[in-house]
């Protein structure tokens, strides 16, 4: 994960999508704190969401992949570890 956040591209209704992330939110919270011995949320702020056509997933896809590169917290999209890149072509 970046330091302050994290980017994913997620499929689905936008209706559906505060409340899976408020859910999905809430559970990671729930188990970081635990292990950690923390209280209170993980993320500051609320998740931002855009809308990408089909024809711009694949850009953002690879707008996903380079940011940690960007970043700086690796050299290498494949060295990221929480890359699929690093498993290789054909994997998904």
């Amino acid at each position: 994960m970046l330091s302050t956040h994290y980017h994913a591209i997620v499929q689905g209704r936008s209706s559906n999508l505060s409340r899976a992330m408020q859910w999905f939110h809430s559970r990671y919270a729930r188990a970081f704190n635990r292990q950690y011995g923390r209280f209170g949320s993980v993320f500051a702020e609320r998740f931002q969401c855009r809308t990408v056509d089909e024809d711009g997933v694949f850009d953002r896809c690879g707008y996903v992949l380079a940011n940690p590169v960007k970043a700086g917290l690796c050299d290498r999209i494949e060295h990221w570890p929480w890359s699929y890149s690093r498993f290789g072509p054909g994997v998904f």
